[in-house]
């Protein structure tokens, strides 16, 4: 699964109407099949086998019953704030400050931000996360600290999980 996308489609599809069609998911996080790993083909699968689904109402009443929630439990949400840096102590976040200088304290951040451009504004900012995008060939290659997404669609819908 870590060879690429296309490679690993034309091994067993022969029409380049098939393998286009199983490959479009790479367009969703940027990337062309002819680099993209061949695990991307989940993408595809998934939603063969279980759909696209939309949220009612739009993308939009996911940020707002996610800053509803946020809200009800006392979460202090800045929106359209514009950060300067993130302030770091002991490899972890100790706040925020704003353009003009207003320093936040937090034990938690949730940015929209690009990974790199966040880390960017990181105090003790390394290059380290930069390794996180380099795909894995070997076991030895994988990073300590990858780049990850998660799903449990579970969670909200109990009969995506065994009993």
């Amino acid at each position: 699964m870590l060879g690429n996308h296309h490679a690993r489609l034309a091994r067993r599809f022969k029409s380049p109407r098939i393998r286009a069609l199983l490959s479009f998911q790479d367009l969703y996080v940027g990337l062309s099949p002819y680099t993209a790993p061949g695990v991307f083909s989940l993408l595809a699968a998934t939603e063969i086998t279980d759909g696209v689904h939309y949220p009612l109402g739009g993308f939009g009443k996911v940020k707002e019953g996610l800053l509803g929630i946020a809200k009800q439990h006392g979460v202090n949400v800045r929106v359209s704030a514009r950060v300067e840096r993130i302030i770091t102590a002991n490899a972890a976040v100790a706040g925020v400050q704003l353009d003009g200088g207003e320093q936040l304290p937090t034990q938690l951040l949730i940015t929209n931000r690009d990974v790199s451009m966040a880390y960017g504004l990181c105090d003790a900012s390394s290059d380290k996360y930069k390794a996180s995008w380099t795909r894995a060939k070997t076991q030895d290659d994988f990073q300590q600290y990858p780049n990850f997404y998660v799903h449990a669609p579970a969670r909200t819908d109990p009969s995506a999980a065994p009993p």
